[in-house]
């Protein structure tokens, strides 16, 4: 998967199923601080074929516990399907450590460098 950084943070785009059919590539920053995979906004969690599967309690910076649902959904992940949790939250959609697990992550941190997830 190739990407690029652009506006601050390293990028690529996933592509993601619709329950209706199709698959619109979602613009994803790359971030490896948060556990779990996939971070998506709950405006668009409900076009996807995501099933809800729960709720995901976290602790922000300033501690305040929270929860924030969380959806299965399979993607193409290098060439084949997975089986990924996607947490609701507003915000970028982020691509997070447990998706890049397995994986060599190359980023080239400037305004146009290139970014490289590979399967090892």
């Amino acid at each position: 998967m190739y990407g690029q950084f652009r506006d601050g943070f390293p990028r690529i785009f996933l592509d993601l199923p619709l329950a209706s059919g199709g698959t619109p590539s979602v613009d994803f920053i790359v971030d490896s601080g948060f556990e779990g995979d996939l971070t998506v906004s709950p405006d668009l969690l409900p076009r996807l074929d995501a099933v809800y599967a729960g709720e995901y309690p976290f602790a922000p910076a300033d501690l305040t516990y929270r929860t924030r649902s969380i959806y299965r959904l399979v993607v193409n992940w290098q060439g084949e399907e997975r089986v990924t949790e996607d947490i609701a939250m507003e915000g970028n959609p982020l691509l997070r450590i447990g998706m890049l697990r397995g994986s060599s992550v190359y980023m080239e941190i400037a305004d146009g460098g290139d970014v490289t997830v590979e399967a090892l």
